[in-house]
């Protein structure tokens, strides 16, 4: 450990492994919030849509959860396990939005905008990214 993050460490309290998780988690807490707002600006509120807009929405309340998990100096081994599968469970929305996106829509439905199939993938991104950091932020504690 180099003499400014021991410094840093004692005079906040606060360990390298937990400062990178608190980031991480505000970034990815941040692109599920710009993401939220974006689905919602477009529309993507009809039908099957929805559950993009849920699963933006759950991982903004899911970021918000983990940030006052890992600001917190009590730690709780349940907490951390449900946060990892709540985080693990909007990755899985994700991969559900990207097949929903890559099969073709149902006789009788027309849409006029494009459906990328990777776009949904974001979530599980964010989904396995948000996992990894509550688990390493708070190794050990």
């Amino acid at each position: 450990m180099t003499v400014m993050n021991r410094e840093l460490e004692e005079r906040h309290g606060v360990g390298t492994s937990r400062r990178r998780a608190l980031l991480v988690t505000t970034v990815v807490t941040l692109g599920c919030l710009g993401l939220l707002g974006d689905l919602l600006f477009v529309g993507h509120t009809r039908g099957e849509e929805i559950w993009g807009v849920v699963t933006a929405l759950s991982g903004v309340l899911v970021g918000v959860l983990s940030l006052t998990f890992l600001a917190r100096r009590s730690r709780n081994r349940v907490a951390r396990i449900g946060l990892v599968a709540l985080w693990l469970t909007i990755a899985f929305f994700g991969f559900g939005g990207y097949n929903s996106h890559r099969l073709p829509l149902p006789d009788g439905t027309s849409e006029e905008r494009p459906r990328p199939p990777l776009a949904p993938l974001i979530f599980t991104g964010f989904g396995i990214a948000g996992a990894l950091v509550v688990r390493s932020g708070s190794k050990g504690e």
